[in-house]
């Protein structure tokens, strides 16, 4: 008796994409027998070779997320524009949204009208499994760019902020030695000659913080003035 060969997703193969459709949903998928194309970038820079394929043509543009966070293997998860595997324009990708997880979530700008390919890969060649594909729209943060900046003002305050849905901008410096990835940004014009602190030591989050002044407006490149990660060995920023 011998045994049946392997039967690879139906969206196995690029040309193949299953389609998505709205501005939020859910697809369940797996990457079991999934195979890699001739041609086809390496995803969220892992070496899986288990990809399967989306497509979703953008109904509105805006912020939009795309997650595999419920998964049970390491994901890796990539968003692309291009008609052909090996020609491919990359918008976003992402490996483990949280360290301490093993699913992936990314978001992008997206423009109406706009097919994305959305590939769901394994992050090591040995993994496989199955997943769910979530997508919505996101609300970003008012001041998630240098140009749009919240003022503050007073020679002493508190002002509340949530980087949760907050990115990088192309450019963005590093903040004390940390990758950018969700910044905030503010702007402050000093009322007196002193010295002053400013602290982010109640934030939930590992934060890292970062002072700058600029003469030439809201724009890089920026001049570094302090920044700190991990204020008296503890995990929030503060200088």
């Amino acid at each position: 008796a011998g045994s049946a060969p392997a039967a690879a997703p139906s969206n196995d193969a690029f040309a193949s994409a299953q389609q998505l459709s709205g501005a939020q949903g859910a697809v369940a998928g797996s990457t079991v027998d999934a195979t890699r194309e001739s041609g086809e970038p390496w995803h969220a820079g892992g070496n899986g070779s288990r990809s399967v394929w989306f497509r979703w043509t953008a109904p509105a543009s805006g912020q939009v997320a795309f997650d595999t966070l419920t998964t049970s293997f390491d994901t890796a998860l990539a968003v692309y524009t291009g008609s052909a595997v090996n020609t491919l324009t990359w918008v976003a990708s992402n490996h483990r949204w949280d360290s301490t997880g093993t699913g992936s979530r990314l978001r992008f700008a997206a423009v109406a009208g706009t097919t994305y390919r959305i590939a769901v890969d394994t992050y090591f060649s040995s993994d496989s499994g199955a997943f769910t594909l979530r997508w919505a729209p996101v609300a970003v943060p008012s001041n998630d760019d240098l140009a749009a900046a919240q003022a503050i003002s007073g020679e002493t305050g508190t002002v509340q902020g949530d980087n949760t849905e907050a990115s990088s901008e192309v450019s963005e410096p590093w903040h004390a030695g940390s990758t950018a990835a969700a910044s905030l940004w503010y702007r402050w014009s000093a009322s007196f000659t002193g010295d002053v602190s400013f602290d982010t030591v109640d934030a939930s989050f590992d934060s890292v913080l970062a002072v700058y002044t600029t003469s030439t407006g809201p724009r890089y490149p920026l001049n570094r003035v302090a920044e700190n990660d991990d204020a008296w060995s503890g995990q929030n920023g503060r200088r």
